[in-house]
């Protein structure tokens, strides 16, 4: 089982979806080490992380992708235009939105309901960002 699938949606898009499975540790490794590698292959790169049925992951895992950002977090500050976080439910919504209070985030994001939101809102700031 993957915990997560990459699709190129574009030059620049990068859609994550994330299994309902909770992953096992060697799954969120895969994910970590794809991440990582999109990450530094790409100049400036979008994600649109597609978390509508993702599980709650356990504190190892939340504290080992912390270590990630950490460790990347200039590199996500360099590459990562925006992340669009597709999530349904509002309590979890609010979960991000509290941590990204108190962690400010390195790179700009949204967070969203749906994916024509997610993909709407990348082409608006594609746009933008080719206008000025």
């Amino acid at each position: 089982m993957n915990y997560a699938i990459f699709e190129k949606q574009d030059h620049d898009i990068y859609y994550v979806k994330f299994s309902p499975e909770v992953p096992s540790g060697q799954e969120f490794e895969i994910y970590l080490q794809k991440m990582t590698d999109i990450l530094y292959r790409n100049k400036s790169v979008y994600f649109i992380m597609d978390a509508s049925y993702a599980p709650y992951i356990s504190s190892d895992l939340r504290k080992q992708q912390a270590k990630w950002i950490k460790k990347h977090k200039a590199q996500i500050a360099k590459n990562v235009l925006s992340t669009v976080y597709i999530i349904p439910n509002a309590i979890q919504r609010s979960i991000l939105n509290a941590i990204y209070i108190l962690q400010k985030p390195a790179s700009p994001y949204k967070i969203v309901s749906t994916y024509k939101y997610a993909f709407d809102h990348l082409l608006e700031l594609k746009a933008k960002k080719n206008v000025a």
